[in-house]
């Protein structure tokens, strides 16, 4: 059984990270709209391990300034590595590996179904997010306002 506490981000992320660290994984639920449609703010939950391999469509969390970001790996180069927002069509951020604090194994949905990322159904759902035109995803994320 797990144990759910509502906690102030810093705080979180500070225990996110020493148990990722430690090779424990973390279950935490999504907040913000930056990776609709496929992850739900404070409706989907993320299952965060520790980031031993990374590798491009991961959705990983990074530190950036004095923030954590949730984001998918658009491309590594060496130690550089730009990261999206599913929902963000023009901005990126980047990040070096030792910026990488987890990466996503898992989501959660409501119902509790979870969900692999590896799982053929979710790699699907990317696909089909990714090879949207933009004009089409603007549509999309314009009705789930």
């Amino acid at each position: 059984m797990y144990r759910q506490r509502v906690v102030e981000n810093a705080a979180l992320f500070a225990q996110v990270e020493q148990a990722v660290a430690e090779g424990h994984s973390v279950t935490i639920t999504v907040r913000g709209v930056s990776m609709r449609p496929l992850l739900r703010d404070l409706k989907d939950k993320v299952v965060l391990e520790r980031a031993d391999r990374l590798r491009v469509g991961d959705i990983a969390l990074f530190l950036y300034g004095d923030r954590h970001l949730l984001h998918r790996i658009r491309r590594i180069v060496g130690e550089q590595i730009t990261m999206q927002g599913d929902a963000l069509l023009q901005t990126t951020e980047e990040c070096t590996r030792e910026q990488v604090i987890a990466t996503v194994s898992k989501i959660i949905y409501p119902s509790g179904r979870v969900v692999s990322i590896d799982s053929a159904i979710y790699k699907l759902k990317y696909a089909i997010w990714l090879s949207l035109p933009k004009i089409i995803k603007r549509v999309v994320l314009r009705l789930l306002k």
